[in-house]
């Protein structure tokens, strides 16, 4: 502004001429401000830009899994990682729910309900089968395999009796609440 007060002190050009150059440059001033601010804001973006995990998204993670009262039941520690896609039912849905919207580094703990883990324990997966039926020498605790024509199943014997037995073919963490810690290594 101090140039145009000067040219019109000068009366070196005529007043309307003098505001349209005024307003070029006001308008060229402006343009590279915001340039330059554009320009700031893709670089930083670039940086920062960041892949957060979703359905279809093939994650590496390792994980603690413990009950509620601390004791582990299983870990990746000492083996590789645990490779997945979410929304793919290869892990309980819980554990799926807890890396959405992370990403590579991130670690997080959460509690999964029996619901979005392994269900409920359910009576009706408690079958009453007669012992002879059954192999020779068999005990409460023993895990067996039962199998029907479309699949094979793992099953605990609950209960032996003198002419039939009790098994559950339930999975062995249904009906537990299950705390787990999850490091998110690397996706993809």
């Amino acid at each position: 502004m101090i140039i145009i007060e000067k040219i019109l002190f000068l009366g070196l050009l005529p007043i309307s001429l003098l505001l349209i150059v005024a307003h070029l440059i006001i308008k060229v001033i402006k343009n590279r401000r915001r340039k330059r601010k554009q320009s700031w804001k893709y670089r930083y973006n670039k940086k920062i830009f960041i892949i957060m995990i979703e359905n279809g998204t093939i994650v590496n993670v390792h994980y603690t899994g413990k009950f509620t009262d601390g004791n582990v039941f299983d870990s990746s520690e000492g083996r590789g990682t645990l490779r997945f896609e979410i929304g793919s039912k290869q892990v309980i849905t819980g554990f799926e729910n807890a890396l959405i919207g992370k990403n590579v580094g991130d670690k997080v703990t959460v509690n999964i309900q029996p619901e979005e883990g392994y269900g409920q324990v359910s009576e009706e997966l408690y079958v009453k089968i007669e012992k002879d039926r059954m192999p020779e020498g068999i005990e409460v605790g023993q895990v067996l395999q039962a199998t029907n024509e479309n699949s094979t199943t793992n099953v605990v014997v609950k209960e032996v009796q003198d002419d039939y037995v009790i098994i559950d073919g339930n999975h062995p963490l249904a009906g537990k609440e299950l705390i787990f810690d999850i490091e998110v290594v690397s996706l993809g």
